[in-house]
């Protein structure tokens, strides 16, 4: 993502399985790219899948002075299939 705030929020779901965005501001630089229920698995290419949200989320808020931050997520698509992608989000904040 690009410099600035990124405006999601997430959360650690009860399966204890990779954090998952639960809300995305009408702000947020990437909110083309990422829907409500993508679960991150990687920021610059770091496993975040055995991490809890507040974990992922101040990972995220020490690399916000970097230009920006590659967040991967894994997106479940019909009929039981999933897609990986990749997001690039600005430098800044999250929430």
């Amino acid at each position: 993502a690009p410099a600035g705030k990124v405006g999601i929020v997430i959360e650690t779901p009860l399966d204890g399985g990779p954090a998952i965005i639960r809300e995305i501001s009408d702000t947020c630089p990437i909110i083309n790219q990422v829907q409500s229920g993508d679960k991150i698995i990687a920021v610059d290419e770091e496993d975040m899948r055995g991490m809890k949200a507040q974990d992922v989320t101040r990972l995220l808020a020490t690399k916000s002075s970097n230009k920006e931050r590659k967040i991967t997520l894994r997106r479940d698509l019909t009929y039981g299939t999933t897609s990986v992608i990749s997001v690039v989000a600005p430098a800044g904040k999250v929430g």
